[in-house]
């Protein structure tokens, strides 16, 4: 007995330890950590199912440089037109796959971003399409993500500087 529960307790905290942590979009005025920045991405999907359980979440997962391969990051696409604003830690990072429930397609070689320290950072619009013809991309829609930073962020645009680095952001083909 004693040994199905500690085998259970190490499944536990094995399937635990391999999560991806989804951050929430950073509130406006609240005071942006020291060493850390912003990252900005418009994510739009024709993926409607964002709201039910995770296991039919979209989204991109990412790790950053020094952290446990085992703990990701991830953003979720929420809906046409939705914008990530997350407060990260400055330090390079590298998108690793995009996840749909127990699916998951895994990135190819380039994808990587800089967050800076007081730096609000847009590395661009990433479009994931599952129905008809399925399609990735990402975008340079500078301008539109500037827009919802003055209208949605208007004190962290004020105290922070604004950069576009577009990456590279492909899926690798199967």
């Amino acid at each position: 007995m004693n040994i199905v529960k500690v085998s259970l307790g190490i499944l536990f905290l094995l399937l635990s330890a391999c999560s991806s942590v989804v951050i929430e979009n950073h509130v406006d005025g609240k005071v942006v950590a020291e060493k850390s920045g912003i990252l900005i991405v418009g994510l739009h999907s024709d993926w409607e199912d964002y709201k039910g359980p995770v296991a039919y979440q979209l989204a991109l997962s990412f790790i950053g440089d020094g952290d446990s391969t085992y703990v990701g990051r991830e953003l979720v696409f929420q809906g046409a037109n939705y914008y990530s604003v997350i407060e990260l830690p400055a330090k390079n990072y590298t998108f690793q796959e995009q996840k749909l429930g127990m699916n998951y397609w895994n990135m190819a070689a380039g994808n990587q971003f800089v967050i800076k320290p007081n730096t609000i950072t847009y590395i661009g619009d990433i479009t994931s399409n599952l129905s008809g013809a399925a399609e990735f991309s990402i975008a340079d829609k500078f301008n539109a993500a500037k827009k919802h930073l003055s209208s949605k962020y208007p004190k962290l645009l004020e105290k922070n500087e604004l950069e576009k680095k577009i990456i590279s952001l492909k899926l690798e083909s199967r």
